[in-house]
């Protein structure tokens, strides 16, 4: 009966540092996993500054709106190109307006 008694509290002893040591290899990993997320926020966040710093120092190229006569970035503009020719726009509207008023078909 003694050595039944003692291999059962053996048996819980070793299911219950089996268990702690499970808890505490979870931990780490979640350690882990936080230090890498944390890490890859510094890096985005650090890669995004020296994106800004690089955008800021490369001057922007205004071009006019022929149709409304509002200045826009030149990346940023709606283009509709004729010939040599390249137009900008603000919006899509304006393009159309433009296509409409100076590029009619001959009737």
């Amino acid at each position: 009966m003694d050595i039944l008694s003692n291999l059962l509290w053996m048996i819980a002893i070793w299911w219950m540092l089996s268990r702690m040591l499970r808890t505490v290899r979870l931990i780490q990993h979640q350690r882990l996993l936080q230090e890498k997320k944390e890490n890859q926020m510094h890096f985005e966040q650090s890669d995004m500054q020296s994106n800004y710093k690089q955008q800021s120092e490369v001057p922007l190229e205004m071009v006019e709106d022929p149709v409304c006569g509002k200045f826009v970035e030149k990346h940023r503009g709606y283009q509709l190109s004729r010939g040599t020719e390249t137009f900008y726009f603000c919006s899509w509207d304006c393009r159309e307006k433009f296509i409409k008023e100076h590029l009619k078909q001959p009737e």
